[in-house]
């Protein structure tokens, strides 16, 4: 009999922890699209900056073109550098509904973010580390500036060793360029249960006011010089905490907020949205990060309370793209510049790219399905022991007192 209660107990805590982890992850289609459409705008940024600035005389009306549209709201196609502070945005609105799910179950919330961010970053290293032994990494006078400077590094084992940590502040170009967000991605994520107690406890007002002064010193209080690599150092978590604030601010309120947007007219709400995406396709990202923050925040918004927004990002091709987004992320540069060099001599770059499109969209969905999809499965198991050995613990405590 003792036996059969301990199987109804674990089955009743897993269904309890699947129904928790349901809440927050499982029905807003809106920031999976958003997500998605934001990751597909940094494979944009990437594919045009090849064609950029090139010697290669028949690319130069890409030059003039874009430097047109750069000054146009259709920028936000591409919007790159803006996109990984929607991401930022969308994390903070993620893990306040998942700490909400986990009820102060913290060691579950590491372990999940572990499975989560890091064993997909570092396969995305070791491949990256792979394609340079394979092809080699040496610039090319063929390249523009931008692809160079990814080029003509020496990797030691000491840049192994703090891509595996992560954390530390390091170089990212050598190996995989796009990493360097993820950086502040983990060491953001390893504070946030703080701002989440922090935002319970005094309200998000009080927060967001302290992220903004804690953004306001970071940028004029503490110079890029202290740090060897800027990019990767303290300075730069310290500005984009605030992002993760405002998402989890939106999250807190999200109620209130559905139910206000509701009610702003049509014609306000269409004002506001193009107001959003003037703002977010800034084409000077670092001189406008305010206002890309606010339209990160906005768009946000309008993945979880506007019906058309939802309908739109609703679509399969868009939800495909939200659920491969990460992997889509991490691998797409490193198999452009793979392309680029590997078929050298018998395509021209332009061919290259185009044959390297559907390869990044055939990897990133292997690499979800058989590395992203298992890792967080493990993850999501190993939370799950932890949750219901805690709550046979509580009943057991409770039945003894009782």
């Amino acid at each position: 009999m003792s036996t059969i209660r301990n199987d109804e107990v674990k089955a009743a805590n897993d269904n309890t922890f699947d129904r928790d982890f349901s809440r927050w992850a499982g029905h807003e289609h809106g920031l999976d699209g958003l997500r998605g459409i934001a990751a597909l705008s940094v494979v944009i940024w990437h594919f045009i900056n090849f064609f950029l600035d090139t010697r290669f005389p028949e690319f130069a009306w890409c030059d003039h073109l874009f430097s047109v549209l750069e000054r146009t709201p259709l920028a936000a196609i591409w919007g790159g550098p803006q996109a990984v502070m929607l991401f930022f945005v969308l994390s903070g609105y993620a893990l306040f509904r998942m700490m909400d799910s986990l009820k102060e179950l913290y060691l579950a919330y590491y372990i999940r973010r572990f499975f989560r961010l890091w064993v997909p970053y570092f396969f995305s290293v070791l491949v990256g580390f792979l394609f340079i032994f394979l092809f080699g990494n040496e610039k090319s006078n063929s390249f523009n500036p931008f692809y160079n400077l990814l080029l003509g590094y020496t990797i030691t084992a000491r840049d192994l060793l703090d891509h595996a940590i992560m954390i530390t502040n390091f170089s990212t170009w050598k190996i995989n360029a796009l990493v360097w967000s993820l950086v502040h991605e983990m060491r953001l994520s390893l504070v946030f249960p703080a701002v989440y107690l922090a935002i319970r406890r005094w309200g998000s007002a009080v927060v967001l006011l302290m992220g903004i002064c804690v953004a306001f010193y970071a940028i004029y209080y503490i110079h890029p010089k202290f740090f060897a690599i800027d990019h990767t150092s303290i300075r730069q978590s310290m500005i984009f905490q605030l992002n993760f604030v405002v998402g989890a601010s939106i999250a807190l309120h999200v109620r209130r907020i559905k139910e206000v947007y509701c009610r702003i007219p049509a014609l306000i709400r269409k004002i506001l949205a193009l107001a959003a995406i003037i703002l977010y396709s800034n084409p000077f990202p670092e001189n406008g990060k305010p206002g890309i923050l606010l339209a990160s925040g906005w768009f946000v918004v309008m993945a979880v309370s506007s019906k058309s927004t939802i309908r739109f990002f609703e679509y399969s091709i868009v939800q495909f793209l939200g659920k491969i987004s990460y992997s889509l992320y991490l691998f797409h540069l490193i198999i452009f510049l793979a392309c680029i060099k590997a078929s050298r001599g018998f395509l021209t770059p332009f061919q290259s790219m185009v044959v390297a499109v559907p390869l990044v969209l055939i990897i990133s969905t292997l690499v979800n399905r058989y590395l992203e999809l298992p890792a967080n499965a493990l993850g999501k198991r190993i939370s799950r022991l932890i949750f219901s050995k805690r709550t046979t613990e509580q009943e057991s405590s409770a039945g003894s007192q009782g």
